[in-house]
């Protein structure tokens, strides 16, 4: 596993952060899933180091090793990898948000975009209040419905407990849990003893600090982001698969239609996990938006 690094922000909380791929490639930040944390980007170190990608990964704050932040929102995430960004002398970078991850990496774009080169996503949310029937809402597997604005953060902290002591007290059954409620495809995958491993780890590290961070993370994608996805200005290439049992394909066609420039790369029959099976093919993309210039 790469050295966790960690960086002081200017109010004195700090980021944990890590690098995977190639230690010369163009800097990709990679928001990580939910739940989620900065061991996830393990699982595309070959395909960034092949693409001549720097991944560098970052807990969000209350997140693994980052410290918390109980008033944060999308945007405020974003101004923390700023300073990130300033203190690894980054002037342009990339962003790759995977399932939660999308909602900072597009807080990103709007809040850099003489920074953010690009921003790619794979099997996330869009802003709930530019899509009528996403507001407050997120579909659940066994196709249930929570509408957490009727309920508060502490609905996120409830629903999260079970997952926590699960992870925590039978990791293997957390992972059994995760196979039942996705696609067949997604089920093989988390079958592969490295995928395995570098899921459960990152899952684990996800709640190292307990639920708070995670359902803090939930309730804000739940939310309105605090911005116009048609105020984003930077180039977006979108990932879904037509089959996601968490985070519904409607979302990701949602994002991308309205990014002003925003593409869909649709994968019929494929589900959530989708970007461990296409990473060459969502790197590839970035690659070809830097050479385009």
């Amino acid at each position: 596993m790469t050295a966790t690094l960690y960086h002081k922000l200017p109010d004195g909380r700090k980021l944990a952060y890590c690098f995977f791929g190639d230690p010369a490639g163009y800097p990709l930040i990679y928001a990580h899933g939910l739940p989620g944390s900065r061991l996830e980007a393990g699982l595309y170190h070959e395909a960034a180091r092949a693409w001549g990608f720097r991944l560098i990964a970052v807990d969000r704050p209350g997140i693994g090793g980052s410290s918390p932040h109980p008033k944060r929102t999308l945007s405020s995430t974003a101004t923390d990898l700023k300073s990130l960004a300033n203190t690894l002398n980054l002037e342009t970078f990339g962003v790759f948000g995977w399932c939660g991850g999308g909602g900072l990496a597009m807080a990103c774009a709007r809040r850099m975009p003489d920074r953010v080169a690009f921003v790619l996503t794979s099997s996330t949310p869009t802003n709930p209040a530019e899509l009528h029937y996403a507001a407050g809402q997120m579909i659940t597997p066994g196709n249930g419905v929570y509408r957490p604005r009727r309920t508060g953060l502490w609905f996120w902290r409830l629903h999260y407990l079970p997952q926590y002591w699960l992870l925590n007290l039978a990791p293997m059954a957390y992972l059994r849990h995760y196979q039942r409620i996705v696609e067949p495809g997604d089920r093989a995958l988390l079958q592969q003893p490295e995928a395995q491993r570098i899921f459960l780890a990152a899952q684990k590290e996800a709640f190292r600090q307990g639920v708070s961070g995670v359902a803090l993370d939930q309730h804000l994608l739940s939310q309105d982001w605090g911005f116009r996805l048609d105020q984003v200005t930077t180039r977006l290439v979108v990932f879904h698969g037509t089959d996601d049992r968490l985070i519904s394909f409607d979302y990701g066609s949602h994002l991308a239609r309205t990014v002003p420039d925003g593409m869909l790369h649709e994968y019929t029959g494929e589900g959530h996990f989708l970007p461990l099976r296409h990473a060459g093919e969502i790197f590839q993309a970035g690659r070809m938006i830097l050479e385009a210039g």
